[in-house]
């Protein structure tokens, strides 16, 4: 079979090919030879020849010959991977008189049964070069060592493996989950690797983590163990009185209660603090937390009770997984921004000019008094609520419209 220039020719189906049976690739031919998953093999010596001509060797297929050689190359070889060259006694025969006789494998595996070897020169001009594939000889003299590895597998084999050391590594591409791909500029081959990552900010409510290869960074809130550390290095401050809790928050620490607490007296924050009540309960006769204008607080897991408007907010305010409880007004947001989710609201709640977003998880619950200081007022600004309010309105002390917003919110504002 003689190979036209330009041609792929693919295997369709295994070969054996007789004594007068062969594959030319000859004067100027560039040709493919795409095993697609077959196998070719030669009776006798009449195998594969290339002479003055290129061809590339594909695809997964093994090529063996029962004579003495499988490939005569005077010409250009191109091996890829997963390509099986099983040679009865010689696997490539380098001949001619010109330095045009040249081997270029990237993948494959190369057997040269008997005494024979994987590349017989005859042309002190030709070269091969190396930079994958397993042969039943040893390679190292055309490999490039320092780029690529030559492995002796214990079996009569070696393989030879590209190094990709640091210093080849570019192009990094974040896959997620933890990993990232880099593709080496030696053999071009994209590889997947963990991320290396280390701390490069620590807040008050979280910490991000930072890849020191690839750049790619995840921000995600502190987790505290048994000894209240994050293993970022923050630490959770466990508070039991009334002066321990307010000079933690006075100080802008993350706190951790360790006992139900009872205020005296509102405690105004003015700082960033985060509080983990622990399935504790915080109470206080009056406003339980005032938090300011500069004050951002992050409070959850627990109760909170007062007699005389439980939280009031002219900050950020930031409420998970608990329960608030007062006589009259258990929320108002005065020109802050406050968030809840997962929490129930026993009381009125109220908002001045300010955004108030009540999500999916949150209870409107009943109040202390007769029922009477119960449901949603906003006197200015809006209460948005994932959720239909229904009829929960504070319609005691004004008149307010609900808006559906068509995305699954609703909003709540003072009639005009």
């Amino acid at each position: 079979m003689l190979l036209q220039s330009g041609e792929t020719v693919t295997i369709r189906l295994d070969a054996t090919l007789d004594n007068i049976q062969g594959l030319f690739c000859q004067y100027g031919t560039t040709a493919v030879l795409d095993m697609n998953g077959n196998d070719i093999t030669f009776e006798s010596n009449h195998n594969i020849s290339i002479d003055n001509a290129s061809l590339t060797l594909k695809d997964e297929g093994t090529i063996t010959a029962n004579g003495r050689v499988t490939i005569h190359c005077r010409g250009s070889l191109f091996v890829e991977d997963y390509v099986t060259i099983d040679g009865n006694w010689d696997a490539i025969v380098m001949e001619g008189d010109t330095d045009a006789e040249r081997v270029n494998i990237s993948g494959g595996t190369f057997n040269a049964r008997g005494e024979g070897v994987n590349f017989y020169f005859s042309n002190e001009h030709a070269s091969v070069t190396i930079t994958g594939g397993t042969f039943s000889c040893d390679p190292s003299e055309y490999v490039d060592t320092e780029n690529y590895s030559v492995t002796y597998n214990n079996d009569g084999t070696w393989t030879v493996s590209c190094n990709h050391n640091g210093s080849t590594h570019t192009n990094y591409i974040d896959f997620g989950n933890g990993t990232h791909g880099y593709t080496c500029t030696v053999c071009g081959k994209i590889l997947n690797e963990k991320h290396s990552l280390k701390f490069t900010d620590i807040g008050e409510v979280t910490h991000t983590l930072t890849c020191t290869v690839c750049d790619s960074h995840v921000t995600e809130k502190h987790s505290y163990d048994e000894n209240s550390e994050c293993n970022c290095g923050a630490e959770n401050l466990l508070v039991t009185t009334p002066n321990e809790l307010l000079a933690a928050i006075e100080k802008g620490k993350h706190i951790k209660l360790g006992a139900d607490i009872a205020l005296d007296n509102t405690i105004y924050v003015e700082s960033n603090v985060t509080i983990d009540l622990n399935e504790k309960t915080l109470s206080c006769n009056s406003t339980v937390l005032c938090i300011q204008p500069a004050g951002t607080v992050s409070i959850s897991n627990g109760n909170i009770v007062s007699d005389g408007g439980t939280l009031i907010n002219c900050g950020t305010l930031f409420i998970d997984n608990c329960t608030v409880t007062d006589a009259t007004t258990a929320l108002t947001n005065s020109e802050g921004l406050t968030n809840v989710t997962n929490s129930t609201l026993n009381g009125a709640i109220s908002n001045y000019d300010g955004t108030m977003t009540l999500y999916e998880g949150v209870t409107l619950g009943v109040g202390t008094v007769n029922d009477y200081y119960v449901g949603l007022a906003s006197y200015g600004g809006s209460i948005v609520c994932h959720f239909d309010p229904g009829n929960n309105l504070f319609t005691a002390y004004g008149n307010f419209d609900v808006t559906n917003n068509g995305d699954g919110t609703w909003t709540v504002t003072k009639a005009e």
